[in-house]
């Protein structure tokens, strides 16, 4: 089997949640997508299609009273909207922004007041939530009945575009003394804040070191966790146990949802079954860290989703970039099973 102890998540989108998907470079796997070395996953262009990145946008999207900013009216003095697509034809592949048939740009001149219509629940509380991606080079500050919002992005995170919420109960806000470009995905009841925090070349040790920053200061209702790849070259499965073990009672202590996920087969320690690219996991250096998770899924109940019998169903060729990570095939392949697995009423 390649899936275990299967539970529909999906009541997690009906209210306010925060998300993390965490672990190595598995966990956002840039490669087949960008060429060059990417430390940490929000180091990535935003709209890259890895699999976290689309479980990403999958959840967003499946979150209670999401509309599309596309379907909205969209009304301001002198101002001009075109949707993400029509954007995302002008500018290279792995630039582009998420949402393409959701999103929706407004072109504002400065002191503007912008109005949403088509959306029932600006007629009052309770409060919208709209969700806005920064622009690091024409993004501005607006105005909300909640404060002030800054859209113009931070130029280290996700090359400056980001998913940012801000709250309205009227469905209006206000541009400040510049002219600028406002980006819009949609609009929802509740917020679904996913936190892409994976980081290349890492252990279970280091993740636990580091779980604050990478994992519970953000809170999270649901923790979508993939790790061990690097742990194969340490050898040492007690140490990874107890790492692992120590995150996920962490986890639970906390009263989050977890997902753990496996690592893949490996060409480098895992020897090939035959020549239909079908491979067994190394006695010593797979196998006991695949026992090991295995077997603390199901001391503690969580779902858990192996990667190795994943994967052993499916061509090389098909699903595997280099010696560890997926071909763009390989994270679609990934998101569409944890999709339709943990995920089935949202679909």
């Amino acid at each position: 089997m390649s899936f275990y102890n299967i539970k529909d998540l999906r009541y997690l989108l009906d209210k306010d949640c925060s998300v993390v998907i965490t672990g190595d470079s598995l966990a956002y796997n840039r490669y087949d997508f960008v060429d060059d070395s990417r430390q940490n996953a929000w180091d990535c262009p935003l709209g890259m299609k890895s699999w976290s990145f689309l479980l990403r946008d999958f959840l967003i999207r499946s979150s209670a009273g999401w509309t599309p900013a596309s379907s909205l009216e969209i009304t301001g003095p002198s101002i001009r909207t075109y949707h993400f697509k029509k954007y995302n034809q002008r500018v290279p592949q792995n630039k582009r922004l998420p949402f393409e048939d959701d999103g929706a740009v407004i072109l504002a001149p400065a002191r503007s007041e912008i109005k949403f219509k088509g959306c029932p629940k600006f007629k009052g509380c309770p409060k919208k939530n709209i969700l806005f991606i920064t622009d690091p080079i024409k993004g501005v500050i607006i105005e909300t009945e909640s404060g002030p919002v800054d859209l113009r992005g931070k130029s280290d995170f996700f090359e400056g575009r980001y998913f940012k919420y801000a709250e309205s109960e009227s469905g209006t806000f206000r541009t400040g003394g510049k002219t600028g470009r406002i980006f819009i995905a949609g609009v929802s009841d509740v917020r679904t804040e996913v936190h892409l925090t994976g980081s290349g070349g890492k252990t279970a040790e280091w993740l636990l070191e580091n779980s604050h920053d990478r994992i519970f200061r953000h809170r999270p209702g649901l923790c979508v966790l993939i790790i061990g790849a690097n742990n194969r070259r340490e050898n040492n499965p007690s140490s990874f146990k107890g790492a692992l073990k120590s995150i996920i009672d962490g986890l639970i202590e906390s009263g989050a949802e977890i997902l753990l996920i496996s690592p893949p087969h490996s060409s480098t320690t895992d020897p090939p079954e035959d020549q239909g690219n079908i491979f067994l996991p190394h006695e010593d250096m797979t196998k006991p860290l695949l026992d090991i998770m295995g077997s603390l899924a199901e001391e503690r109940g969580i779902p858990y989703m192996n990667l190795f019998e994943f994967f052993s169903k499916i061509p090389g060729n098909v699903w595997r970039y280099d010696n560890t990570h997926f071909t763009k095939k390989g994270n679609l392949l990934l998101f569409e099973a944890i999709r339709d697995k943990f995920f089935r009423g949202a679909i």
